[in-house]
């Protein structure tokens, strides 16, 4: 059983691809749960206050965004102009479970990834201003990250690997790319996590640990 709660008029079938168009805003997402008993998997998206906005799995829309597993859930809030999120919580051969995110744009020429594989995963991506991209990236078990890019023509990269980690990144500035990637089990951020703010820098932080 999939869920499928949308905010704006979309046509949608379960357990298949389905791509939908309104006002110049394009919804192309697969949900599938093939468990017997289930919670089912649960997106709600706001494109209402964009235009040229995209959810889907690439920024061509030539791929659906996916939620596949089960009882995982999704809000998306969509506002400015050209703003793309590119989402997926679970793969069609790694099926996830009570994942939940949270993504949202506000600006011009935006783009939010955010990818969850495992169980129990927490993540949020919120990307605004002009030419700013985020990404958050979370493989394992009870992991929380949230990932905020400002600014103009910024990057930020947030991955963990591993479980029960917890970072916030922000990233403000001008022509700034920073990666921050966390390998291993039990990292806690030092007071509320990293905040770069850099003109024309690149930061690239890697923690390593084990994983338990």
């Amino acid at each position: 059983m999939s869920k499928f709660l949308f905010s704006i008029p979309v046509v949608a079938a379960c357990g298949f691809a389905s791509a939908a168009m309104a006002q110049d805003n394009t919804v192309y997402l697969l949900q599938d749960n093939r468990a017997a008993e289930s919670q089912g998997n649960v997106l709600t998206i706001d494109q209402s206050g964009a235009s040229n906005a995209l959810l889907a799995g690439d920024e061509l829309g030539t791929a659906p965004a996916i939620q596949v597993g089960d009882d995982n859930s999704a809000e998306i809030t969509a506002e400015g102009e050209n703003v793309s999120v590119l989402f997926a919580q679970g793969a069609p051969n790694n099926p996830a479970f009570g994942n939940s995110a949270t993504i949202g744009l506000d600006g011009t020429n935006l783009v939010a990834s955010l990818e969850q594989l495992g169980e129990g995963n927490q993540g949020s991506v919120f990307v605004t201003g002009l030419n700013n991209s985020g990404t958050l990236l979370q493989d394992g078990i009870g992991n929380e990250g949230t990932l905020s890019v400002d600014g103009v023509s910024n990057t930020g990269t947030l991955i963990q690997t591993g479980n029960r980690n917890v970072m916030n990144l922000a990233v403000d500035g001008t022509n700034t790319n920073v990666t921050y990637e966390i390998v291993g089990s039990d990292f806690q951020p030092v007071n509320s996590g990293p905040v770069v703010f850099s003109n024309a820098g690149t930061v690239s932080i890697t923690q390593t640990g084990p994983t338990r």
